[in-house]
């Protein structure tokens, strides 16, 4: 799913396992930092990040999201397996 950092850049939110958060972002975030998030319907999280290091050209987040209920949770969940369950032919 494609997220929005709050200074425009672009991320992917790659998985998200409770409040375990990967995202993969231009973006480099040092440990400790707690980034705002932007979902595509305009709902503002925070996570709070773990660990950053860098894969290829882009740098993989590990971290916790902040400020996330369960709906919210539950729907990015839903969009993270459909975006990986393979069509089927």
């Amino acid at each position: 799913m494609r997220v929005t950092f709050m200074t425009d850049e672009e991320a992917v939110l790659v998985s998200l396992e409770g409040e375990q958060v990967v995202i993969r972002s231009s973006l480099a975030s040092a440990p400790g930092s707690r980034p705002a998030v932007i979902l595509p319907n305009g709902t503002r999280l925070r996570a709070k990040i773990h660990r950053c290091r860098r894969v290829d050209d882009k740098f993989q987040l590990s971290g916790r999201m902040l400020d996330m209920s369960r709906p919210v949770r539950e729907r990015l969940v839903a969009n993270i397996a459909e975006r990986d369950t393979p069509a089927s032919s």
